[in-house]
Order: C-alpha cells, then structure tokens, then sequence
C-alpha cells in the first residue's frame, strides 16, 4: 500500500494497493483531467475544511480496478465507488458520481441555511410585534424607529439586490437611490400603517411588501424626501449590522443548480453577480420576485402569495417559468463563451 498527497488546494491522498507503477500514474493522469472542473464547486468551502482520499485497488482475481472516493467536506461526508478494467474509466465515473453528489450537498446546505435565515428574522421581528404595536399606539415615533430598525437588518440583502434589479431595468438611475433610503422609506411606512396592518401576515413578509411598494412608486418618479427623520445624531455608525452577518455576493449556483460546463465559474464574483442580476432584471416584476423570494430567500409559495396578493398556484407556475427562462439564458450565455 502506498499513500501519496497531491493537489494545490484540496488536500488529496492516493491510497493504492497491489497496483504497479504504469497504473498508478495512469490513474493519478485521468484524475488530474477532470478534478479541476470538480474543485470549482468547492471554492465555497475553506481549504482546510476539504480532503479527499482515493483508494485504488487492483484484484489480479478479476483482473478489475476499484476506485473509492471518499470527500469530507463541512457538515457531510460523501463517498463514491466504481470498478473498471482499468482505474482510469472507473475514475473518470467516480469523478461523474462524486459531481452530482457535491451539487446535492451544496443544494441542501444552502436551503438549511436559507431556512435557518428566515426562521431566525420571522422570530426576531416576531417577539418585537407586541412593543412596536405599544409605540405606535402610543405614538413613540423614535422608540418605534430605534426598536425596528436594527431589525431591518434581515431585509438589507433583498433591499441590496432589488436596488440594483431596478438600476438594471432603468426604473432608477444608477446611484440615486441607497440601502439607507431603502430603509429609511420601510421604517416611515411601517410607522404609518403598523396600527392597520392586516394581523394574519407575519410581519417580516408585512415589511417586504413595504419594501417592494416602495420601490415600484419610486420606479414611476422621484423618490419622495423622508418626512420626518428616523435617525438620531450619532447614527450613522450601523452598530448593529454584524449581527445578521454579511451576505455572499449572488452567484450563479443560487439561482440555479450547478453545471459542470458553467462559464460563470470563471468569472470575477461581482461579474458573476451582476451578470445574475441582469438575467433577473429581464423577467416580469412579479414573476422576479416571486422566484427571488423562494429561491435566494427561502420563503414558500404559500408565504409569496400572501406579499403578492394572488393564488399560490400562480406563485408557482411564475417561480418555474422563471426558473426555464434563467436556464435559457445561462445556455445561451455558455454557448457565448464557448465562442469567444
């Protein structure tokens, strides 16, 4: 048995066993063609918290080579095995099988995560409903403003990405409009209507519709001067922004499962991002959002339908139209690449 260490990022052991020199370097020659194209899609995970082992083995018995692949990545473990006539066929499958299951794992660490995101703001913004309906019933502007804004701080990365959609379609010009107007214009409105908000919406979901009926009354003109001021002296230092954390800049593998041909994966993370976002800009507003909602915020179809005001079943069928469109074009965009 020999034990090898190979690789500039990922930590890979060989393990082989009863194998000879000419199979060794044939396998280790396959593995080298396609693991590139596989490491790409665990940038995400920090180098020391990856590590591969491959175990070759050759059985003279059945004059077959059997490959195991075992990746230990955060929060799982995945294992792949095949055997060939010779390691380097079977290298090649468990490199295939290895692919889907790394998409798989990301693909569920990503909803946990989203999940975990949500349940987090709904139960936050939740506990704080009572004493923001206290002050507005009382009419405590300030301690209203100084209880929710910390708050808003779980919407900050859909205000980020709907600003920039916006600037995108030209319904604002670019650099008008900021987060903190963002904000600042949610934190009016919900002062405005907290006393008439309809009961049965959460409230997260409530300030989203806010956010979103800002933006489209601004899209059709000037966005209005705040009537009365929701910061203090000394505001301008967010102190609370770290503790919601900073988002990823929106790559490719949010809007859509991974595929191995993805010309986005050679990309710059904000040309990644903004070429994203361009493809979003081109749906239809209600189709857009309805797919961001459920796939970048991991809010159900249910829950979209309640913010949008219409069948869950046109949620749905939006959010899948979306989901064709955004494959058209990540095909066409590949086909472009491949161009050039």
């Amino acid at each position: 048995m020999m034990t090898a260490r190979d690789g500039p990022t990922t930590d890979i052991h060989w393990i082989f066993q009863d194998c000879d020199e000419p199979r060794r370097e044939r396998a280790r020659r396959a593995w080298a063609e396609g693991w590139p194209r596989l490491e790409r899609w665990l940038t995400t995970f920090p180098r020391e918290q990856r590590r591969l082992l491959l175990t070759v083995r050759h059985d003279d018995r059945t004059a077959r080579d059997e490959v195991r692949a075992v990746l230990i990545l955060p929060a799982g473990t995945l294992v792949a095995e095949e055997s060939a006539d010779d390691a380097a066929v079977a290298l090649k499958r468990v490199a295939r099988t290895l692919g889907e299951e790394i998409k798989r794992h990301k693909d569920r660490l990503r909803h946990e995560h989203l999940e975990q995101r949500k349940s987090r703001r709904r139960e936050v913004l939740g506990a704080a409903g009572p004493l923001l309906q206290r002050d507005a019933e009382l009419g405590r502007s300030q301690a209203f403003f100084e209880l929710l804004r910390p708050l808003l701080g779980t919407l900050r990365d859909h205000a980020r990405r709907e600003l920039r959609i916006a600037e995108l379609e030209g319904g604002l010009p670019t650099g008008q409009v900021t987060e903190d107007d963002l904000m600042d214009e949610v934190l009016l409105r919900a002062w405005r209507q907290f006393p008439h908000r309809p009961r049965w919406v959460a409230l997260d979901l409530w300030l989203l519709g806010l956010l979103h009926q800002a933006l489209g009354e601004w899209g059709e003109g000037v966005p209005p001067a705040p009537a009365e001021s929701t910061r203090r002296p000394g505001d301008e230092e967010e102190w609370f922004a770290p503790l919601f954390g900073e988002e990823e800049p929106l790559g490719w593998e949010d809007l859509l499962p991974a595929d191995e041909d993805d010309p986005a994966s050679r990309l710059e993370a904000e040309e990644e991002r903004e070429r994203a976002l361009a493809l979003l800009s081109q749906l239809p507003l209600v189709q857009r959002r309805a797919f961001a909602l459920r796939v970048l915020e991991g809010y159900e179809a249910d829950d979209i339908a309640k913010i949008q005001g219409r069948p869950e079943s046109e949620v749905l069928a939006d959010i899948e139209a979306a989901r064709r469109v955004l494959l058209a074009g990540l095909k066409e965009r590949g086909e472009a690449a491949g161009n050039e």
